[in-house]
């Protein structure tokens, strides 16, 4: 059976502050500054909470004792900006969002790396042009394989 929780929550500065020690770019505005920062920036812990508040509330103390949580963190999250928490748990496993609702890119996702296959070339080909524009990462690695000859299909891909 599988279900779904969605979660929001806005990063104030005085919760970053409390959470944070003194004298860094996530507690102090002017450090956060000196790095080129616009404002202070919320701690990962602080960018999960919400969808480790929602496991929680699911697997209780089994998920104290034995779960873990193997996120990437993808995108910035600054004091004052909302993030939605989507978890969709299936079967004792659990799928992680978090976006930043305020930019709407992606804060941090589960670790699996996703592959597009295609067997158009890729300048024609209308559905990797509209997934890529719902994409932000950091690092994007492509392989573009052509054809010599041989059959095109997408196990070749």
């Amino acid at each position: 059976m599988s279900r779904a929780s969605e979660r929001r929550f806005v990063v104030s500065e005085d919760r970053i502050r409390a959470y944070s020690r003194r004298g860094n770019y996530h507690s102090d505005a002017q450090t956060a500054a000196a790095l080129g920062l616009p404002g202070l920036v919320a701690q990962g812990a602080q960018v999960i909470g919400p969808a480790y508040g929602a496991l929680l509330d699911e697997w209780g103390d089994t998920f104290l004792e034995h779960g873990e949580i193997d996120v990437k963190f993808v995108g910035v999250v600054m004091a004052e900006e909302e993030i939605v928490a989507d978890v969709a748990i299936d079967d004792g496993t659990a799928t992680i969002s978090v976006d930043n609702a305020s930019t709407g890119r992606t804060a941090a996702v589960g670790d699996t790396p996703g592959v597009f296959h295609g067997t158009e070339p890729a300048w024609n080909d209308r559905n990797l042009r509209d997934i890529t524009s719902h994409i932000s990462s950091p690092l994007v690695f492509a392989h573009i394989r052509a054809s010599t000859g041989t059959a095109i299909q997408e196990t070749n891909c």
